[in-house]
C-alpha cells in the first residue's frame, strides 16, 4: 500500500466513525465509541455479559485495520453498536467474508451503520485484567455463542 492509499483509507475510516457517532447520537446513544472484539466479551450462559474495557489505542487500531481489510476485500464494512452504557457505546467493526454471508446480513458495497442493542442483557464492564482472566476461566464453556453476537 502506498502512502496516498493509506491516507485515503485512514480518511475513510475517520469519516465513517464520524458518521457512526452522529448515527448513534441520533438514536439516543452515546456517540463516544469504545471499540471491542469478541475476545473482549465473556458470555455467562445467562442474561449477564462481561465486557473487558480494552486498552483504547490498540482497540482503535484493530478496528481501523478491520475496516481497511473489509474495504480491500470488496464487500461492505459494518460499524455496529452492541452495548450501550451511559458514557459510551461499545461497538465493533466487521465485514462478511463470503457472498452468502453478505446476503444473509443484508450487506452490500460501502459502509453500513447498525445498532443491535438488546435490553435483554445486563452488561458489566470489567477494567481489572486479573478479574477479567478469572471470569474468562469461569465461563469458558459458553463462549462459542459469541460469534452470533458479533454479526
Amino acid at each position: 500500500m502506498n502512502s496516498s492509499t493509506g491516507d485515503a483509507l485512514a480518511g475513510e475510516f475517520d469519516q465513517a466513525v464520524r458518521r457512526f457517532q452522529t448515527f448513534l447520537a441520533n438514536q439516543g446513544f452515546s456517540p463516544n465509541v469504545v471499540w471491542i472484539e469478541p475476545s473482549d466479551v465473556v458470555l455467562t450462559g445467562s442474561k449477564l455479559i462481561y465486557v473487558h474495557h480494552p486498552y483504547l489505542e490498540s482497540a482503535g487500531i484493530l478496528a481501523r485495520n478491520t475496516f481497511d481489510e473489509g474495504l480491500a476485500f470488496g464487500n461492505e464494512v459494518v460499524l455496529k453498536g452492541l452495548f450501550p452504557k451511559k458514557h459510551a457505546t461499545y461497538s465493533f467493526v466487521w465485514f462478511p467474508q463470503y457472498r452468502t454471508e453478505a446476503e444473509y446480513a443484508l450487506v452490500s458495497k460501502g459502509v453500513k451503520l447498525e445498532i443491535s442493542l438488546s435490553q435483554t442483557f445486563k452488561v458489566v464492564i470489567i477494567r481489572s485484567d486479573e478479574r477479567w482472566h478469572s471470569l474468562k476461566r469461569r465461563h469458558g464453556g459458553v463462549q462459542f455463542m459469541r460469534t452470533d453476537l458479533f454479526r
